[in-house]
């Protein structure tokens, strides 16, 4: 691969140099009316050229680049490309017999030297930069994904900690009321911490194993809570090959039994709305509530929702709307996604 890699990088220098050959030729050709002498300039030319590119692309400039210093850059390639076509033309007076003079060289015409070299020099010195430009992006754009990577991690690391903790207090609830529903609670709970470590893994899957998850998640509640429970869950799955971000709506779910069903006495309901088709996905959850007194803190400022908000931004950036309403009795989010490549 590398080997490839060097072969195409060598055909492409050896072709911008052979094509700035040519060009010379085609423009000086005319005017000269000497090809032979006008070749045999441009290949004693190409050495100087070609080093001081190289030299100036690949020594003066990412040092000078890195460390900001525009100016005195700028000075060294005056200079530079000032001397050099003295020399080449004293070089080319030397092999084609013509005396080695200051007479001869002040009254020769250098413009033709200082245009071909200076436009080398341009050419080559843009397309370094627009290469250079190219790296500094992709490099901002590989530690933004690092980042964000790493902040998904972090993010996902601290649901599945607050999710296994309110689990946790649901059973220890169930085994304070010594309920003969606790084995199959903690034996329900294995099953979803398996697929919270296995199964969670990947960028994204299906949303049914989503809906699977929360669907388990509900039966456990249910355990708890028994017939003070009334769930509604509605589900129209156009697009059947829809996938999201894992535990990315479960949040949403176990934010309105914490909040709804933990703190009423009497019967609750909680309400839950999924549609998919080829453009868009719909979430919708609702929730009574136990009214809170004023200067309660509000049930939003939640680790779950505080947390899926933030994977929302870094993985669905302006693709998603989150639209929250809390009053006295109920609480109810809606969560739309457009659909790209994947929901």
């Amino acid at each position: 691969m590398m080997k490839k890699q060097n072969q195409k990088r060598i055909l492409q220098h050896t072709g911008f140099w052979m094509s700035f050959i040519l060009l010379f030729m085609v423009i000086y050709g005319p005017v000269f009316d000497n090809y032979p002498w006008l070749f045999l300039s441009s290949m004693v030319m190409l050495p100087f050229t070609m080093t001081l590119v190289y030299i100036i692309n690949y020594r003066i400039l990412p040092g000078y680049l890195k460390r900001k210093k525009y100016i005195k850059l700028g000075v060294i390639l005056l200079l530079v490309l000032m001397v050099e076509p003295l020399l080449v033309r004293i070089l080319v007076m030397f092999l084609s017999g013509e005396e080695i003079s200051l007479e001869n060289l002040v009254d020769y015409n250098l413009l033709p030297f200082y245009f071909e070299t200076s436009l080398i020099v341009f050419i080559a010195f843009s397309i370094k930069l627009f290469k250079e430009s190219i790296k500094e992006r992709e490099a901002k754009i590989q530690l933004e994904k690092q980042k964000f990577q790493a902040e998904l991690t972090a993010l996902k690391s601290q649901l599945n900690a607050h999710f296994l903790f309110n689990t946790l207090n649901n059973l220890y609830g169930l085994a304070m009321q010594k309920s003969d529903r606790t084995p199959q609670g903690i034996l329900m709970l294995s099953e979803m911490l398996h697929f919270v470590l296995y199964e969670c893994s990947t960028e994204s899957y299906n949303l049914n194993k989503e809906l699977d998850f929360i669907n388990n998640y509900i039966e456990l509640e249910k355990l708890r809570y028994g017939n003070r429970l009334n769930i509604q869950m509605e589900k129209d799955l156009e697009n059947k090959e829809a996938t999201i971000a894992p535990l990315l709506l479960f949040p949403f779910v176990e934010n309105s039994f914490k909040h709804g069903a933990s703190k009423m006495i009497k019967e609750v309901w909680v309400k839950i709305r999924v549609l998919t088709n080829e453009d868009e996905l719909t979430f919708e959850v609702g929730n009574s509530k136990f009214p809170t007194p004023a200067g309660s803190p509000d049930q939003s400022s939640g680790v779950g929702l505080e947390n899926v908000k933030k994977r929302l931004e870094i993985l669905y950036p302006q693709q998603h709307s989150l639209v929250i309403r809390d009053d006295e009795t109920s609480f109810s989010i809606s969560l739309k996604i457009q659909s790209k490549s994947e929901i």
